[in-house]
């Protein structure tokens, strides 16, 4: 989960620098930086979207007191927003391809690799 997301904040950018001053000690790779943005999964939009009203439903559930019922209540939000968009360092011998298959297997649904390598 990116850093601060709990309490609002969409861009957790890592640290570019320090990815590209990677080398490995063979020098067969070195640091790529890549951003990534991930979609939150949600239902269709309301017509009438109103804040702080549950768009999932689970009032009188054990999940209403926990981090969950806060989602739920708070998700509106993600109508709006482009996504959470994460900095990610990956070795430079890492394809596109590998890195989705390491984002879809963390449960995160990446929606656009913005490859900005220097």
């Amino acid at each position: 989960m990116p850093s601060g997301i709990l309490e609002g904040t969409i861009a957790d950018y890592g640290e570019y620098d320090e990815c590209l001053n990677i080398v490995f000690d063979d020098n067969s790779a070195r640091g790529k930086y890549c951003m990534s943005r991930y979609m939150m999964p949600m239902p269709p939009k309301p017509k009438d979207l109103q804040w702080h009203h549950s768009v999932i439903n689970i009032s009188g559930t054990p999940l209403e007191d926990t981090i969950l019922g806060w989602l739920a209540t708070n998700a509106n939000s993600f109508y709006v927003l482009n996504g959470f968009r994460a900095g990610i360092c990956i070795p430079s011998t890492c394809n596109p391809h590998e890195l989705e298959l390491v984002i879809n297997k963390s449960k995160l649904h990446d929606t656009s690799n913005n490859d900005k390598t220097q």
